[in-house]
């Protein structure tokens, strides 16, 4: 807290006057970056009806948020620190929030019946997230690396045969 203080140029006792705790200032944080995503995506796929176009758009939004240079990603975390536990339910709450813009895109994509709609955004939001852990701003731009994750999944036959293979 006093790391925070001092960054912010007020008295650590400043910090709570408006948080009761160090939980509670995590808790208010990860609800910003959250947000940030919520209306980042929202905004990415407003007036597009397609639905694979509305989650390729959706997922390149997500990778750009995350893999930009906002100060508030940084604390979006897939699991929550032991030391987390007594605010855990309100981040995760926070988090199905964002998750449920993906439960409503996938839904409207007509999967076939053989493939579980839970399974594959799960997969997706997997996918989406690990690029914070390799993605590097040297290749690929996040927002393009984000629509190729979709098409990989819509691609009925990802795999190509290299001349002279059968």
């Amino acid at each position: 807290m006093r790391d925070v203080a001092a960054e912010a140029g007020i008295l650590v006792g400043s910090i709570y006057y408006h948080f009761e705790s160090k939980e509670a200032l995590f808790v208010a944080v990860h609800g910003a970056a959250v947000q940030l995503m919520i209306e980042t995506v929202r905004q990415a796929i407003q007036g597009i009806d397609d639905p694979w176009e509305r989650l390729e758009r959706a997922a390149a939004a997500h990778c750009e948020v995350l893999n930009g240079d906002s100060p508030f990603v940084g604390v979006i975390a897939p699991i929550f620190p032991a030391a987390l536990a007594d605010v855990r339910s309100q981040l995760t709450a926070q988090r199905d929030a964002y998750e449920g813009i993906f439960k409503v895109l996938v839904g409207e994509l007509g999967l076939d019946p053989d493939i579980d709609a839970k399974v594959f955004r799960l997969h997706l939001l997997a996918a989406l997230n690990g690029t914070k852990f390799w993605y590097a701003k040297d290749g690929k731009t996040a927002s393009e690396i984000g629509r190729q994750l979709i098409r990989m999944l819509k691609c009925p036959n990802p795999v190509s045969t290299m001349p002279g293979q059968k």
